[in-house]
């Protein structure tokens, strides 16, 4: 090998040990994100919807239950 061709082989072993440590540090930055910090707008308004109405449905539950003549 001449040492043009050993020196492209060191650049590009560097550009690949510096891409995966670039992607290494943002998965671990992406990993230690709170959860609601990592969810899409979409998504947290789809659980946000779905918490309301589970709310609402256990509410009228209760008070069918009540209406029954049973304890809440």
């Amino acid at each position: 090998m001449t040492v043009f061709e050993t020196l492209v082989l060191i650049l590009v072993t560097l550009g690949i040990l510096g891409l995966a440590t670039y992607f290494r540090v943002r998965e671990q930055r992406y990993l230690k994100k709170k959860t609601k910090d990592s969810l899409s707008k979409d998504l947290r308004e789809e659980i946000e919807t779905e918490r309301s109405e589970n709310i609402r449905k256990a509410k009228s539950f209760q008070d069918k239950l009540k209406g029954f003549g049973g304890e809440p």
